[in-house]
Parts: C-alpha cells; sequence; structure tokens
C-alpha cells in the first residue's frame, strides 16, 4: 500500500533515518528527532542569515533569538482552528485517556492547554505491552478514548471493548499527536457522542 505523496514524503524524511511503519523505541525517537532538529536548524540558518546580513539588529543576536523574530513577523493564528476550538468545547474539563507514542511534557501540555483538559490519562507504547490492565485505565469520568494507532501494538482491542462496554467514545487517530491533527479526528470521529455529554 502506498500512501498519497509517498515519494515525496519518502524523500523528505529519509534523512532522518529508515522510515519504518512499526512503533519506534524511546531511543529511536530520540535518535530521529535528534536528526529532524539539526536538519531544521540547517534551514532555519539558511532563511536567517539573510536577514541577519541585512539587518545589523539581527545580526548581533543569535540564532534562537532570530529564529523568534522570524516567527514573530510571519505569526498566523493556525492553532485556534475550527476544528480545535469545537474539540475544546466538546472536551472541556474532560478526562481523556490516551493510547499510544511516547509521552513528552511538551506534547502533554499542548494537548492540556488546546482541549482544556481536567486529565490526560497517557499510556506510551512502553507502558502498555498487554491489555489485561484496561479495565483500571478507564474510568467513570473519562470522556474519551484516543487509540494512536500509529504508535501502538495490537494490545489496544482490551481498551478498546472496555471502553465501547462502558460506553465511552473510541477514537481511532492515524496522524500526529499535535492539537490540530488530534482536533480533526475528534471532530469527524467523536463530536457526536461526546455532545451528548455536554
Amino acid at each position: 500500500m502506498r500512501l498519497p505523496d509517498q515519494l515525496f514524503i519518502q524523500q523528505m524524511f529519509e534523512r532522518c533515518g529508515v522510515l519504518s511503519s512499526l512503533p519506534l523505541s524511546a531511543a529511536q525517537m530520540e535518535v530521529g528527532q535528534a536528526r529532524c532538529v539539526a536538519m531544521a536548524n540547517q534551514r532555519l540558518q539558511a532563511l536567517l542569515v539573510p536577514t541577519s546580513a541585512a539587518s545589523p539588529t539581527h545580526a548581533s543576536i543569535g540564532v534562537v533569538e532570530q529564529a523568534s523574530l522570524f516567527v514573530e513577523e510571519h505569526r498566523s493564528p493556525v492553532l485556534d482552528t475550527s476544528d480545535v476550538h469545537v474539540a475544546r468545547t466538546l472536551l472541556h474539563g474532560a478526562h481523556v485517556t490516551l493510547l499510544g507514542g511516547h509521552p513528552t511534557h511538551g506534547q502533554r501540555t499542548a494537548l492540556m492547554d488546546a482541549f482544556q483538559l481536567a486529565t490526560l490519562d497517557w499510556i506510551g507504547v512502553d507502558e502498555y505491552t498487554h491489555g489485561l490492565h484496561a479495565d483500571s485505565r478507564i474510568h467513570p469520568e473519562t470522556a474519551l478514548v484516543i487509540l494512536a494507532v500509529r504508535w501502538m501494538a495490537h494490545a489496544h482491542h482490551g481498551l478498546r471493548d472496555v471502553a465501547k462496554r462502558r460506553a465511552v467514545p473510541v477514537m481511532m487517530h492515524p496522524g500526529g499527536l499535535n492539537p490540530r491533527s488530534v482536533a480533526y479526528q475528534v471532530v469527524r470521529q467523536a463530536s457526536e457522542q461526546l455532545r451528548q455529554r455536554v
């Protein structure tokens, strides 16, 4: 099976390492992130060199400060898309369980803030190798279970079955775990059930 624009995606990301459809270990994630950050820094430096050469105020500051200025100058209000706004309305004050990926403080904070969640019980792939403790991860106040299928093993069936048995909406999320991507899927897969909760 090939993805739309797979050749473009493959050429863009192959510099970060071998593409894999299997979940990455924490060590593999760190190596891949380090490579991508290095590439981004190189591209950012290339973008900022003309700015710093042309502007004496930019020439005296470092790359991070230049990047901040560049972002501020070219900022667009993209975070609060209509999907993020709708998902925030549906999930405000909610308890959400997320299975998959490798939890980071930054991603957790971004999701909590974007949707104004009460709690986010994020179960990383390393923590959830079997579905035997699914019952303990879904509470009566759980409003939504998100299964990040891109990064998880097959043990998610136990969590999905418990959620369905307790009438908790289950969302299969195929994309990245940034707020816009999650919001897009929340609106399309779980909004009807979540509206009944609100």
